[in-house]
C-alpha cells in the first residue's frame, strides 16, 4: 500500500510541474501578444 501511495504522490508532483510550466508558456505566449498589439 506504501509503494502505491508514493506512486499517487509522485503522479501529483509531476501534474504540479506540469501545470507550472504551462502556466509559465502561457504568460509568455500573452506577454508576446500584448507587446506586438502595443507595437502596432
Amino acid at each position: 500500500m506504501q509503494e502505491q501511495w508514493s506512486r499517487v504522490r509522485d503522479a501529483q508532483q509531476a501534474l504540479d510541474d506540469f501545470a507550472q510550466s504551462a502556466d509559465d508558456v502561457l504568460d509568455c505566449i500573452v506577454q508576446g501578444i500584448e507587446e506586438r498589439l502595443q507595437a502596432n
